[in-house]
């Protein structure tokens, strides 16, 4: 964590004894946390650093990721935090997923639920790219294939499904159809008839 004049990373008031820790008055609401510090900017700071490690997770390799899940590799990734402040990471990170820094791209499961990835501003464009090939296929040949879908978003190779990704983001949206049954895999999509 970046440190400037001795502060330390804020701690989650739920999760310690405040009597323990004599200098930390300063207090910020963190996701669904109180959160105390040593100093007003210990909160901007820890942010900062959590979305340095959030989106070093979702680049090193670059990669599409549900939000509980760069969660837990955030907070992987910085250990030497207490388990008060490693609490905290959430709260920031749906933070920065409102606020816009990160974004959600709705999809489907092979189950055929709903649900999001996150994409950091880099993973934005290529996969918003991989849309717009996509979408120009579907319109052009009426159908569109996993392997299609696949070769479109190279760039995110860490995900090897990142083709149905794709693919579920039509279909959740309602702009294709497909034949496949909850528990397969998204094998293509097609033009509703």
């Amino acid at each position: 964590m970046k440190s400037s004049g001795g502060s330390k990373p804020p701690l989650a008031l739920s999760k310690i004894r405040l009597a323990r820790y004599p200098g930390y008055m300063h207090r910020a609401r963190v996701g669904k946390y109180i959160a105390v510090a040593n100093s007003a900017g210990a909160f901007d700071e820890f942010a900062d650093t959590v979305c340095e490690i959030a989106t070093s997770v979702l680049h090193t390799p670059p990669r599409l990721m549900p939000l509980a899940h760069l969660i837990n590799a955030t907070v992987q990734r910085m250990s030497s935090f207490s388990v008060a402040t490693n609490v905290l990471v959430e709260g920031v990170l749906y933070e920065l997923v409102s606020r816009g820094s990160f974004k959600r791209f709705t999809t489907l499961s092979r189950e055929r639920n709903r649900y999001n990835v996150i994409l950091s501003p880099q993973t934005t464009m290529t996969v918003g790219r991989a849309v717009e090939v996509v979408r120009q296929r579907l319109i052009t040949a009426g159908h569109v294939s996993v392997e299609e879908a696949r070769s479109s978003i190279d760039d995110v190779s860490a995900r090897p499904d990142a083709g149905e990704l794709l693919l579920g983001h039509f279909l959740v949206r309602g702009i294709a159809a497909e034949r496949g049954q909850p528990g397969e895999p998204i094998v293509g999509i097609h033009i509703p008839r």
